[in-house]
């Protein structure tokens, strides 16, 4: 219990110490994980696009399902991936680009 009241005494906001029991439903929207998944959605949807007009190499059906699935299948492997691409550039976007980047 000590940890606990510490840990909560270190938290950045009451919002994730001492009340995280409120509102736990909020780090599908607010966490460093969510922030990671969508900038995913976005970069794959970018590159859809730039395939579409030809900027990019086209990309067939099953590549494109497949980069779709990258996003329902996000898990925290996936976002320790992207972690560890991040240390190495300490670049939070370009990580998720690396991480596409190597998926393909």
């Amino acid at each position: 219990m000590k940890n606990k009241i510490l840990s909560n005494f270190l938290a950045i906001t009451p919002l994730d110490g001492r009340n995280y029991h409120k509102i736990p439903f909020l780090s599908d929207y607010f966490s460093e994980f969510a922030l990671n998944k969508q900038r995913l959605a976005i970069e794959i949807k970018y590159l859809i696009f730039l395939s579409q007009q030809n900027i990019a190499p086209k990309l067939s059906f099953a590549q494109q399902r497949r980069l779709a699935q990258l996003v329902q299948n996000f898990d925290l492997t996936q976002m320790k991936k992207i972690n560890l691409i991040e240390k190495k550039l300490n670049h939070e976007t370009k990580a998720v680009e690396y991480y596409l980047k190597s998926e393909l």
